[in-house]
């Protein structure tokens, strides 16, 4: 969110001083980042939606489950957070808890 706000204010800047190269720059950048948060969020609502029951018995601590993940969301964030996906031996060094 600041890198996004931080290109937006470039843009804006670019564009009071009259610099349609950098301008032009700041908004391909915005875009791109606007693009990547939205392939990450969309996904989040649904993960939600369809484990809320145990999500809810998580909160409440009434979740039996010692070990409950929900794959597409953790896959979601981590892809968001580290802006690509990951390789297998980098895969051993991401926190996934």
């Amino acid at each position: 969110m600041i890198r996004s706000l931080r290109r937006a204010e470039g843009a804006i800047a670019a564009q009071e001083a009259g610099n349609a190269l950098a301008w032009a720059s700041c908004c391909r950048a915005l875009l791109e980042a606007i693009g990547d948060s939205l392939y990450t969020v969309v996904g989040i609502p649904l993960s939600i939606a369809n484990y809320h029951i145990a999500i809810r018995s998580c909160i409440g601590g009434t979740f039996d489950e010692f070990d409950f993940r929900i794959q597409e969301l953790e896959a979601n964030l981590i892809h968001f957070t580290h802006a690509r996906r990951l390789t297998k031996s980098e895969r051993d060094d991401v926190p996934l808890e």
